[in-house]
């Protein structure tokens, strides 16, 4: 069993793709909410 990613476990709306951002193709994203650190902390030690 894998490790769900953030887009399929809902946390993440998908708009954003590494791919893209490597690539420069990547399209500016608004955020509609900012997480805090701490949130993007335990998202990075979560993974997925």
């Amino acid at each position: 069993m894998y490790t769900m990613s953030l887009y399929e476990s809902k946390i993440s709306n998908g708009k954003s793709s590494l791919s893209y951002m490597f690539n420069g193709k990547q399209k500016n994203v608004i955020l509609e909410e900012k997480p805090t650190l701490e949130e993007i902390a335990k998202l990075i030690v979560r993974g997925g």
